[in-house]
């Protein structure tokens, strides 16, 4: 899909083998990219009138997409495939939607 990790992400994760970080919000911007997958199950709340996640590029482009828990919590290898399906239609509708 021709998708480029932000510099951080690329270096500290993919090129490190790692598949998970956690980060404290306030240094979000340095890992966000230009689309963002929200999960706010599990009782998990973002405040989206918050000026630092107001000012991200995602979000200033409308480029978040928020994750339905009962579709993307399990993690069974039929659940993931399906998952990466769906990412990846999300993305394909969000770009012929832009046209």
């Amino acid at each position: 899909m021709q998708l480029q990790a932000p510099e951080r992400i690329q270096k500290e994760l993919i090129d490190a083998g790692e598949t998970y970080k956690q980060v404290s919000y306030e240094v979000l911007p340095e890992y966000a990219g230009d689309y963002i997958f929200l999960d706010e199950s599990k009782g998990a709340e973002l405040n989206k009138e918050d000026a630092l996640w107001l000012s991200l590029d995602a979000v200033k482009n409308n480029n978040v997409f928020y994750l339905a828990p009962d579709r993307f919590w399990p993690y069974d290898p039929i659940a993931v495939l399906a998952q990466v399906e769906e990412v990846t239609n999300m993305l394909i509708d969000k770009k012929a939607s832009e046209k």
